[in-house]
This record gives structure tokens, C-alpha cells and sequence, in this order.
């Protein structure tokens, strides 16, 4: 196995690095990347990978580089702004269409689900950029929550240590170039937290070999790309069900809960670890089963936890029982 660039084997520790050089004309434009130290004016990029195996050192340094690459790349952009020394700009400000960009992010989710199912169908590994940022404490539940409200929500955001960097390697990855000032950043947030979500779900199911491998319809392979549902809205076609997806009542749910913020926001998060456990679960076809299989899998939890996630089950399902189908066997934790 062939090492990726930047990549060597340090001979005192016999563990291998990621090094990479800043160009001379971008190192005092060139921001702080998320897993390395602040350091103005840097010359290189240099992160011990911890690890003797080549293929895990890849595996690492494939996700550096790319927050590196991003970074980079922005450094470029704010180049290109800078007044001459004739006092003009470069170039004009970087100006994107909203459509290009919004769609750019649904393109990196359903790149990154596509290289996910392909590894996972081989038995193979695969990192996405952003993997490593997701050990950090409590990182994915906030990235829950900001998925899911995200007006209002800065506590969310501000304990999302990073986010900006995967969102800037993601554009980056589909040849858009941004520098993280740019005031599109700031509106593309709340987008980019649900396609990271969805991919998360969707890599969850398939390491828990709950993902549906079928191809995708005729019909839905010849809509264009423009017009083709997020991957969470597939997961119900993929399962062969059709109906109300189960977190699409959440809303009216949270309307009449009559319940405090903090106890609120707890019981939605098992709400939403429930159908993210049931991937393309569709309110029509629940029951009971599934709530005994997903308590069944909470071995880790305290009996006291699990408790609270059946009376949020309990709670949340006073509303969803009326659009139910099938009452009779309706989930009555």
C-alpha cells in the first residue's frame, strides 16, 4: 500500500505524520484549521498521526488534508482580494448564486453517502471529513439540535468546535471557494447541519446493518440532480415504504407538550434517536416491536434512562396515534 501525499514515517517514534508545506505567498493569509495549534504566519501543517499502519495513517491524514486544502484555498481567495499596489482589488468580491451553493451541499451529502455505502457493502472502512470533530464531547447531540432549530439555537452552534472547517472543505470538495468571512457561511449553516445530520443517520444504518443496499428507481435515477430528494426523504422509498415520516409531527407535538425547554429538548433527542434507529420508519407502519427492539439496544443506559425514553415515546405518541393506521397495533411503550 502506497502512502497519500504529505504523509512520512517519523524514524525516532516509528509512527507516520501528516506535513504539509504552506505555499510562501499564503502564510500570512492562511486561517487556523480545526486540529492544529493557532500560529500566525505558519510555514507547514504538521500532526502526528499516532499510528504505525499505513492504511490508518491514510485514513487521518485523507481527512487533515482536507480541511487543509480548504484553508488553502480560502488563503487564495483572500489573495486575490487584496488591493494592489495600485490601491484596486484583484478581483471583485467572490459573488455565488444561492442555488449553486445550496445545491452544492446536497451534492456532498449524496457524494459522501454514495463512497459510505460502497465501503460499508465491502466491508471496507470510510472516513467522511468531519469524522474525527464528531469524538468531541457531546458534538453530535448539539449537531442534533442545531439540525433541528436552528433560530435561536447559538448555544448549539457555539459547542460545534470545527463546524465551520467541514462546511468549507465540504464546498471546497465540489469546486466552491470561500473564505470563511464570507456572509454566505453564515446562511448556509443551518442547511449543511441537516445534510451532516442525514449523512451521520445514514452511515449509522449502515454500520448497524440496518441500510437498504437496493438500487434507486428507474424513475427516481433519471430526476435531475436538482430535483432529487435529500437522502433522508429516500430512506422511506430505499425501505419500500410509503406514508408520514415520523419526525414530521414533531412540531405540532412540540406545540402542545406544555413542558419546560430543557425537559423539552431531552425528550425530542429521543424522539429523534428513535426514528434514527428506524431508518425510513414511517409513522403508518410502527409498532410495537420497534420500541421493544430500540430499548433492547440501549444497553449502556441506566434503567432511570431508559424510563425517561419510554414516557418521551408515551408522551410524543398522544399525538402521532391519531395519524395511525394501524391502531391496533400501535406502539404503547
Amino acid at each position: 500500500m502506497r502512502l497519500m501525499s504529505y504523509v512520512r514515517l517519523r524514524a525516532k517514534t516509528g509512527l507516520y505524520e501528516y506535513r504539509r508545506v504552506v505555499p510562501p505567498h499564503l502564510r500570512a493569509l492562511v486561517s487556523q484549521v480545526q486540529g492544529f495549534a493557532e500560529k500566525p504566519g505558519r510555514t507547514e501543517f504538521t500532526q502526528s498521526l499516532g499510528t504505525s499502519s499505513k492504511a490508518e495513517a491514510n485514513r487521518q491524514a485523507a481527512m487533515l488534508d482536507q480541511r487543509v486544502q480548504a484553508a488553502l484555498d480560502a488563503a487564495e481567495v483572500r489573495l486575490a482580494r487584496r488591493p494592489s499596489a495600485t490601491g484596486n482589488v484583484g478581483v471583485a468580491p467572490v459573488v455565488v448564486d444561492p442555488a449553486s451553493v445550496f445545491s452544492a451541499v446536497e451534492a456532498w451529502k449524496r457524494q459522501e453517502v454514495i463512497e459510505a455505502e460502497r465501503a460499508a457493502f465491502n466491508g471496507l472502512p470510510y472516513l467522511t471529513v468531519g469524522d474525527d470533530v464528531l469524538g468531541q464531547s457531546d458534538f453530535r447531540y448539539h449537531l442534533q439540535q442545531f439540525s433541528q432549530y436552528s433560530i435561536g439555537n447559538d448555544g448549539a452552534l457555539a459547542a460545534l468546535h470545527g463546524f465551520d472547517d467541514v462546511l468549507l472543505a465540504a464546498l471546497s470538495s465540489q469546486g466552491i471557494l470561500l473564505d470563511r468571512a464570507h456572509p454566505v457561511i453564515e446562511k448556509l449553516r443551518p442547511t449543511f447541519a441537516k445534510a451532516w445530520w442525514e449523512l451521520i443517520v445514514a452511515k449509522d444504518a449502515m454500520a448497524n446493518r440496518r441500510w437498504d443496499y437496493a438500487p434507486a428507481t428507474d424513475a427516481a435515477a433519471s430526476l435531475p440532480a436538482s430535483s432529487t430528494p435529500s437522502h433522508s426523504a429516500a430512506l422511506t422509498t430505499s425501505l419500500g415504504e410509503t406514508g408520514t415520516p415520523l419526525l414530521s409531527l414533531l412540531a405540532d407535538w412540540k406545540a402542545q407538550a406544555g413542558m419546560g425547554s430543557r425537559q423539552l429538548n431531552t425528550y425530542v433527542a429521543d424522539i429523534t434517536a428513535f426514528a434514527s434507529y428506524h431508518p425510513g420508519l414511517t409513522v403508518e407502519a410502527v409498532r410495537r416491536t420497534h420500541a421493544q427492539k430500540w430499548i433492547g439496544s440501549l444497553t449502556e443506559n441506566s434503567p432511570k434512562t431508559i424510563q425517561r425514553k419510554l414516557a418521551s415515546l408515551r408522551n410524543n405518541w398522544g399525538c402521532v396515534n391519531a395519524f395511525l393506521f394501524h391502531e391496533h397495533d400501535a406502539v404503547r411503550p
